[in-house]
C-alpha cells in the first residue's frame, strides 16, 4: 500500500504543480480490515497497525509507523517525509448508521450515493468487474473514497468548531475523550476533575484495629 500509496501521492504533487510538501496528512477508508489485508506489503504494515472494534487504524502511540518518505519533487521545499495514519470511518459513525450507503446519505444523499455494482457481478470478484466494465468500477471506488474522504473532513471541521485540533480522532467517542482533555487542560477549568465526573474529596480519619485492617486490605 505505501509504494502504490506514495506513487499516486506524488503524481498528484507533479500534475498540481505543488513545491511544499505537507507535514501530515490522513488515509481513510472504511471497514479496513476488510481491505488492508489483501494488501501486498500487509505482513509489514501490521506492526504499527492496531485492532479497534475488528477494524484496524494506526497506532498513534509510535509515529515510526505513520512515517511515509515521498520520491524529492524537482523544485520542491521542505522535508520530503509526511505523517499519515489510517482511520476508518466505521468507527466515526453511529451505530445504526455505519454502512457506507449510510455514510454518503449522511454527507449529501443525491451527491454522493453509493454506487450499485451492477447483478451479473460480485464483490467476491472485483477483478471480473474491472475486466468487464473498467469505467463503471472506477466509478464505483472513486465514489467510495469520496463518501470517506468527506465523512473524515467533516469530522475535522467539527473538532475545528469545538476548539479542537484540525485531525481525525481514531473514533468517534474519541471526539468526547478530546473534549474533556482540552476542558481540563484549560487554566479556568483545571483542578475540576472532581466536578466533571460528580466526585468529591473527603477528609477522613479513624482508628482501625489490626485484624480489621488486615481484613480491609486484602479485600
Amino acid at each position: 500500500m505505501i509504494d502504490e500509496g506514495v506513487g499516486v501521492y506524488n503524481q498528484g504533487l507533479k500534475q498540481k504543480g505543488i513545491k511544499e510538501l505537507p507535514k501530515y496528512a490522513v488515509l481513510v477508508g472504511h471497514y479496513t480490515r476488510a481491505d488492508v489485508t489483501a494488501f501486498f506489503d500487509f505482513h509489514e504494515m501490521k506492526e504499527g497497525l492496531m485492532a479497534v472494534r475488528n477494524s484496524f487504524i494506526s497506532n498513534n502511540q509510535e509515529a515510526k509507523y505513520n512515517r511515509v518518505e515521498l520520491e524529492r519533487i524537482a523544485g520542491s521545499k521542505g522535508d520530503n517525509v509526511i505523517y499519515a495514519p489510517l482511520r476508518d470511518t466505521y468507527l466515526l459513525c453511529p451505530s445504526l448508521e455505519r454502512s457506507l450507503e449510510k455514510v454518503g446519505d449522511l454527507i449529501d444523499k443525491e451527491k454522493y450515493k453509493k454506487i450499485v455494482i451492477p447483478d451479473n457481478y460480485k464483490k467476491s470478484r472485483m477483478d471480473l468487474y474491472l475486466a468487464g466494465d473498467r469505467e463503471g468500477f472506477e466509478k464505483y471506488a472513486i465514489r467510495d473514497a469520496e463518501i470517506c474522504a468527506h465523512y473524515a473532513l467533516r469530522i475535522v471541521r467539527l473538532h475545528i468548531k469545538e476548539g479542537l485540533s484540525p485531525n481525525v480522532p481514531p473514533t468517534l467517542t474519541g471526539i468526547g475523550v478530546n473534549l474533556l482533555i482540552d476542558f481540563l487542560g484549560k487554566e479556568e477549568t483545571q483542578n475540576k476533575y472532581e466536578e466533571c465526573f460528580g466526585l468529591e474529596i473527603v477528609d477522613d480519619s479513624r482508628y482501625v484495629a489490626g485484624k480489621e485492617f488486615l481484613r480491609l486490605s486484602h479485600s
